[in-house]
């Protein structure tokens, strides 16, 4: 039943706790240190997959267009990190911690980074943000993971309707999607409210 589930995240939640606000305190002491090393790995990661992609598909260079890729760098991305930082702000609202539009901006760009990292850099980056604003690390880490769930919830149920009239996967995909949406939005309601 939804008790033995709702203990079960719980006790979850809390055995994170303590990895998490380690890995938090790492980051956060060795953060200047690591800044630009990972801007450049992310740089070279971003210009390497572009050129493995080119050659693997055989790609002829003249035939790429430009207009597409100029839109995903200067339009598409600039968005992604906008939604980004508004569900930063309204992960801080939910537990008590302001975080404004431009520092979520910044939290963002560097979740984003980290996730190249082979640990869950990007909900370890957001979790550490909410524990220096004043959140507590079980109260941060299980609404970094509330909203994350979410965020699968939403692709899988969006995949589901892309393959909705060409595979039976598509519905199963659609229906476990929605459902998770609805319980993911109802324990968030339930455990911090609509405001």
């Amino acid at each position: 039943g939804p008790v033995p589930v709702a203990e079960g995240f719980h006790h979850f939640l809390a055995g994170l706790r303590p990895r998490v606000t380690a890995l938090a305190e790492a980051l956060h002491r060795h953060r200047a240190r690591f800044r630009i090393p990972l801007l450049l790995l992310a740089i070279g990661v971003f210009v390497g997959g572009v050129a493995i992609s080119v050659h693997q598909l055989s790609l002829d260079p003249d035939q790429l267009r430009l207009g597409p890729l100029a839109a995903l760098a200067l339009v598409v991305a600039p968005l992604a990190i906008a939604y980004s930082a508004v569900n930063m702000s309204l992960m801080g609202k939910a537990i008590g911690v302001p975080i404004g539009f431009v520092s979520g901006v910044r939290i963002s760009v560097f979740a984003q980074v980290a996730e190249l990292l082979p640990i869950p850099g990007g909900a370890i980056v957001r979790t550490a943000a909410l524990m220096k604003g004043g959140g507590g690390g079980l109260q941060s880490t299980g609404i970094v993971l509330a909203f994350a769930f979410l965020w699968i919830a939403w692709a899988a149920a969006g995949g589901g309707l892309a393959l909705w009239s060409h595979d039976q996967l598509g519905l199963v995909l659609l229906a476990v999607g929605l459902l998770a949406i609805l319980a993911i939005s109802y324990w968030l309601w339930a455990k911090y409210g609509w405001n």
